[in-house]
């Protein structure tokens, strides 16, 4: 098959998901929201005297994080990022959160990463995109994983063939 063809498969597949939403026998019904369940805890015998030390059943990457207040270092890199003339800055301030720097919640964080790989796309610097871009990929409770998958067909058509983003398992 042909590259282009390829593309224009991958550029379709990732439009109708994002797309459809859900599934055709959830349609007319209105969505139930999501709600965080807590974690559980479980006792595990560690030693012969009986001692237990709870350990937590859930990870947090079972759990679909939320966006709450965002920092004032947050605020500035959206409105660079919003701004897009500057993405550059942007991608700086951004970062900043995305490693944690400005002690934003896993939401916030997850929205400044996403926002990152957009601005490096602007940027001309693909591959590092392409490597933000698929860590989110892999991560199918990520705020923005459906954005993702766009992002991603739209790689696909800048970057060389080995770049491997057709191949690649979604």
């Amino acid at each position: 098959m042909k590259r282009s063809s390829i593309v224009r498969v991958l550029l379709l597949s990732a439009t109708l998901s994002a797309l459809t939403g859900p599934s055709m026998a959830q349609r007319g019904k209105k969505p139930k929201p999501v709600e965080a369940k807590p974690t559980t805890t479980q006792t595990h015998d560690l030693d012969e005297g009986g001692s237990k030390t709870p350990t937590k059943a859930a990870s947090a990457d079972t759990m679909q994080a939320q966006a709450g207040q965002m920092t004032e270092a947050a605020a500035q890199a959206k409105r660079l990022f919003d701004a897009g003339d500057q993405w550059g800055k942007a991608a700086l301030a951004l970062d900043r959160v995305r490693k944690g720097e400005t002690s934003d919640d896993e939401g916030n964080k997850q929205i400044a990463q996403y926002q990152l790989a957009i601005a490096l796309f602007r940027l001309e610097q693909y591959q590092a995109s392409y490597a933000i871009l698929s860590e989110i990929a892999d991560k199918p409770n990520h705020l923005k994983f459906n954005e993702t998958l766009l992002w991603l067909a739209k790689l696909a058509s800048v970057l060389p063939e080995p770049a491997d983003i057709v191949e690649r398992e979604l």
